[in-house]
C-alpha cells in the first residue's frame, strides 16, 4: 500500500531559525507604530508575550497598551504591514539570523521523503521570505500560513492546510498533517486543529513548561534526525 503523503509545517522564529545579539529585527512592530501613529519606540519589553502570536496579534496588543483601538489598527493594516517588512527590509542584512541546531540536515531529508513543506508562523509573508533567504533555507517551503491576519493562532492551522495544491488539500487528512513549534500557543493551535503537534525547545520555554501543555512529543531541538523521521512517519 503506497504510503500517504504528509504535510510538514514549521513555525519560524526560534523553531528554524534564531536571531542572535540585539535581535534589532524585533524593533519591527516599534518602528510601524510610531510611523503610523506617532507612539514613542521601545514600549514593549516582554518578548515573551509575543512567543507563538502573529504579528498581526502582537499589533493589536501592542495597540490597546498604547490606547489604539483594534478599529485604528486594522484600518490602518496594509501600512503597518508595509512598514513591517520595510523596517526588516532595511536592518535583515545587519542581524545576526542562524538556524536552529538540526535544521540544515533535516529539512533536505524530509524533501528526499516527498514530504510537503510548509510555514506556519507568525511573520508576514515578506518578512518571513527574507528571514529565510537570509539563512539559506527558504527554498524548502511551498505552502504556508502567515501573520497578515488578526484572527487567531488556532485558524491558521487549516489555513494551511488550505494552502496547499487543490488534488493534496482534497485527499489531505488532519493527521496527515505535523506541526513543529516552541512555544505553548503553538501547541494550542496545532492540538485545538487536531494536526500532530510536536514541542521543541529550542525557543524561550524549557521542555518541562511545553511537555505540561501535552503535545505528541517535546524535543530538546531538531538535532537527532532518525528520531524526527520517525516521529513524523509514526
Amino acid at each position: 500500500m503506497k504510503a500517504r503523503k504528509k504535510l510538514i509545517l514549521f513555525d519560524v522564529d526560534d523553531l528554524l531559525i534564531k536571531e542572535k545579539g540585539m535581535e534589532i529585527l524585533l524593533g519591527r512592530w516599534d518602528y510601524a507604530l510610531n510611523r503610523v501613529f506617532g507612539v514613542p519606540p521601545a514600549l514593549y519589553r516582554s518578548k515573551t508575550v509575543f512567543q507563538g502570536l502573529t504579528d498581526g496579534l502582537i499589533l493589536l496588543d501592542l495597540g490597546r497598551v498604547n490606547r489604539i483601538s483594534r478599529k485604528d489598527i486594522v484600518k490602518n493594516s496594509s501600512r503597518l504591514f508595509r512598514l513591517i517588512a520595510e523596517f526588516v527590509r532595511l536592518h535583515v542584512k545587519e542581524s545576526e539570523l542562524e538556524t536552529n541546531p538540526g535544521v540544515r540536515a533535516l529539512l533536505p531529508a524530509l524533501k528526499k521523503k516527498g514530504y510537503v513543506l510548509g510555514l506556519l508562523t507568525g511573520n508576514l509573508p515578506a518578512v518571513a521570505k527574507m528571514k529565510l533567504k537570509k539563512v539559506g533555507i527558504g527554498k524548502f517551503f511551498s505552502v504556508g500560513a502567515y501573520g497578515d491576519s488578526f484572527k487567531p493562532r488556532s485558524t491558521y492551522v487549516s489555513r494551511a492546510l488550505k494552502s496547499t495544491n487543490s488534488k493534496f488539500c482534497l485527499q489531505l487528512r488532519k493527521t496527515d498533517a505535523v506541526y513543529f513549534g516552541d512555544a505553548p500557543n503553538d501547541v494550542i493551535a496545532g492540538k485545538g486543529a487536531g494536526v500532530r503537534m510536536i514541542a521543541v525547545a529550542t525557543g524561550r520555554f524549557s521542555v518541562k513548561t511545553l511537555k505540561s501543555y501535552k503535545p505528541y512529543k517535546v524535543l530538546k531541538d531538531l538535532s537527532d534526525k532518525k528520531e524526527v523521521l520517525k516521529l513524523i512517519a509514526a
